[in-house]
């Protein structure tokens, strides 16, 4: 009976579709520029999924740069009174363009 039993293609496209959830809510990618068309974040978005299934190490790559980095800016601004990690890590990814504050992000970044 086709209605209870699943067919080798059902399995494999919820397969698809739960893996591509699954990395789709697992990437935080940087806060896109506002001049950016919702079309282009999503081809970088998608972009980012594909290259996770294929190469998912770059992922793990990807955090420890960031980490890395976010661990000199925090270094960078302790003076500031802003030498949370968490700080760092809104500064790398955009944060202060999105608010106006560009020459604070293209100085860290």
């Amino acid at each position: 009976n086709l209605i209870t039993t699943r067919t080798i293609w059902s399995i494999i496209l919820s397969s698809v579709f739960t893996l591509f959830a699954s990395i789709y809510s697992a990437i935080h990618p940087n806060i896109p520029n506002p001049k950016d068309s919702p079309l282009r974040i999503l081809w970088r978005r998608l972009g980012s999924m594909i290259m996770t299934l294929i190469v998912p190490e770059l992922i793990a790559t990807w955090a420890m740069r960031q980490r890395i980095r976010a661990r000199q800016v925090t270094r960078q601004f302790e003076k500031s009174g802003y030498s949370s990690i968490r700080h760092s890590f809104f500064v790398l990814m955009g944060f202060p363009a999105l608010c106006g504050w560009e020459t604070l992000s293209h100085t860290t970044a």
